[in-house]
């Protein structure tokens, strides 16, 4: 019912826009008034005003380009032409060819027989949109009966409901409006987006309910954006109940710890382009530099060893980017949620293009460890060390926690290729693509991120940074040593640092859920089909799980004394529940591997005041600005 009302209203509204388009190319180089929001135009910055204010809105629109013999104001699809020089003025007045009166004038008349054709038509089109808004205000009031107690975001607009507090605004006004209400509401409460309504639980209890009960282990159609449909993190729950059992055991310790000499590898190149580009008071953004190694990390533990020696790698690392930012900017922005409106915009056309050539890249890998798997099974050489014609599939279900490793690395690719799906059938090409594309975009840019926020706070604080280094070389004692699954263990001050930075700044700050039956919260009984919304930043912080202190950085609230009474779901930097994120130690091992590598080789500092960061949502939270670092050569071994 809201699927076809929507589509619809959207048919009519993109049947008005392109209209619109059309008619007023005209006015594509007149200036015209900022703030502008797709379709909408100025059209919000008067909606819902009082006479007066519309006048004093007015007034000063006109005040502010007068320094514009003429200008533009548009209201939804029509454009309005606004004169401010007496010459201008002048010439509407008197000329012939301006002497109509615009369609407002004929409110006026108390016959509608009178009304033009033309308006006649504007008039029935704005009746029969309204009729639909109208019909699905109405349906959405009985179909959200249910959260009538719950709680509301205040202030509330007819219809619109909370959705105009968060358009117009930029990635971080949104995320400090989201923040600002969840620190408000104690148990639970609902954000209104136009009718419908969107229940958000902020109560570790609730939280815990969302996310480990069946009921609402779906995700909300925003995660659709992705186009990863089987993949873990998107999957309807039918389809990822069978893929996580099949690539849970892909994930054991033996296997992550056979990935470990490709980490450090990944880490020694990072160190060299930081050697390249460093300078005595030169401020380098780290992200820049963690970024290409988990990067790196995960396409050579996912695709195989040489995939960034291939041709057009570098579009390839372009495209995933343009990717990962559009999807963000869909999420954000409820305006290019609906296909019919989304398909129509730029930004849609260079995603499609970026697609593209990813997938074009990816799917010749597959297709290449196909063949060699075909050969491989012809010639009848199939080993268990999951070289260049192994299928890596051993018996998965011992899940081995001696932290012996594959003398060869389990590569990703090869496993999906191999795993039998309970009928029998291996994983199609569409499920592999989605699983692949799921572990790089989940692997490489929240992992880089994460790292680059743990190494700003511990540049933030030398204390802890020097700590830290005492650690690297108790277990690294001399230059020659590596990191190894033994070493990876014993970094517990390290993974406590870690796990502060993903308390303060989690790269995955807010979940999404969807009920796919009903579930009980408190006194409220939730049917079959809505939505959640987890803000894990705002859990993160509360005072009530994390003292007093909450805001600050100290890693040794992880100490276990100091962790053993805090509510096991006051802290999800991985989600939590069955749908938990599945390479959660996969991530702690390559951070480990990277802030190691950095702190090992510089001392590190940054101009950035701890008090006023700023981040900011894109498909996960980043900071508003860059990762400004200065980096010293540091001589460890002296």
């Amino acid at each position: 019912m809201i699927g076809l009302t929507f589509a619809l209203i959207g048919v009519t509204l993109l049947a008005l826009y392109v209209h619109a388009k059309i008619k007023y190319r005209f006015a594509n180089k007149i200036p015209s008034i900022e703030p502008m929001v797709f379709f909408f135009g100025n059209g919000l910055e008067f909606a819902q005003k009082s006479c007066y204010k519309i006048f004093v809105n007015l007034t000063r629109a006109f005040e502010e380009n007068k320094h514009h013999r003429l200008f533009k104001l548009c209201f939804g699809p029509i454009v309005v032409l606004c004169p401010t020089h007496p010459d201008l003025i002048q010439k509407v007045m008197t000329d012939t060819s301006s002497m109509e009166k615009p369609y407002p004038y004929e409110f006026l008349r108390v016959d509608l027989g009178l009304l033009s054709a033309k308006y006649m038509a504007l008039l029935i089109t704005l009746a029969l949109l309204g009729g639909i808004w109208l019909a699905l205000y109405i349906y959405c009031r009985i179909r959200f009966g249910f959260a009538r107690n719950i709680p509301e975001v205040e202030p509330l607009r007819f219809f619109f409901g909370n959705g105009l507090d968060f358009a117009q605004k930029n990635s971080y006004e949104i995320f400090v409006s989201i923040n600002r209400v969840f620190r408000e509401y104690k148990r639970i409460f609902k954000i209104s987006f136009g009718p419908i309504k969107v229940i958000c639980p902020t109560h570790p209890d609730l939280i815990q309910k969302v996310l480990c009960t069946s009921a609402s282990m779906d995700k909300p159609y925003v995660y659709d954006f992705t186009r990863m449909g089987s993949g873990l993190l998107t999957a309807p729950y039918d389809t990822w109940k069978v893929h996580r059992k099949l690539l849970n055991p892909t994930f054991n310790t033996r296997i992550l710890n056979s990935f470990i000499p490709i980490f450090n590898d990944c880490a020694d190149k990072m160190i060299e382009s930081i050697k390249e580009h460093a300078a005595p008071g030169k401020v380098l953004n780290i992200l820049e530099f963690t970024s290409p190694c988990t990067l790196a990390m995960i396409c050579r533990t996912s695709l195989g060893g040489k995939v960034l020696e291939r041709e057009g790698t570098q579009k390839f690392v372009e495209g995933l980017e343009i990717i990962l930012s559009n999807v963000g900017l869909r999420m954000f922005n409820a305006n290019l949620h609906p296909d019919i409106v989304y398909r129509f915009t730029r930004f849609y056309r260079k995603e499609m293009e970026s697609r593209k050539f990813c997938y074009a890249f990816t799917d010749k890998i597959i297709v290449e460890k196909q063949q060699e798997l075909a050969e491989a099974k012809a010639k009848g050489k199939q080993d268990t060390n999951n070289n260049a014609n192994d299928s890596g599939n051993d018996n998965f279900e011992e899940e081995e926690d001696d932290l012996l490793s594959y003398k060869k690395p389990q590569i990703f690719i090869d496993q999906l290729l191999t795993i039998p799906l309970p009928d029998g059938k291996p994983f199609s090409h569409k499920e592999i693509s989605d699983h692949i594309y799921t572990m790089i975009a989940a692997g490489n840019e929240t992992s880089a991120t994460q790292a680059a926020h743990t190494l700003m706070y511990l540049a933030m604080h030398p204390e802890v940074q020097e700590r830290a280094v005492k650690e690297i070389k108790e277990l690294l004692p001399t230059p020659e040593s590596t990191i190894t699954s033994e070493v990876m263990k014993n970094m517990v001050y390290m993974e406590r640092i870690i796990k502060e930075s993903q308390r303060l700044a989690p790269v995955a700050a807010v979940y999404g859920r969807k009920t796919i039956a009903e579930l009980q919260l408190d006194q409220f009984t939730i049917p079959k089909g809505n939505i959640f919304v987890l803000n894990i930043f705002a859990l993160h912080r509360r005072k009530e799980y994390w003292g007093e202190d909450a805001d600050l950085f100290n890693p040794d609230r992880f100490l276990p004394e100091n962790s053993k009474n805090r509510h096991p779901f006051a802290y999800l930097p991985f989600s939590g529940g069955n749908r938990g994120c599945i390479g959660n130690r996969y991530a702690m091992m390559s951070m480990k591997t990277i802030v190691t590598a950095i702190l090992r080789n510089f001392k590190i500092t940054t101009d950035l005041q701890y008090e006023k960061i700023e981040f900011k949502f894109k498909v996960s939270m980043h900071l508003s600005g860059p990762h400004r670092t200065f980096v010293e050569p540091r001589n460890l071994y002296g």
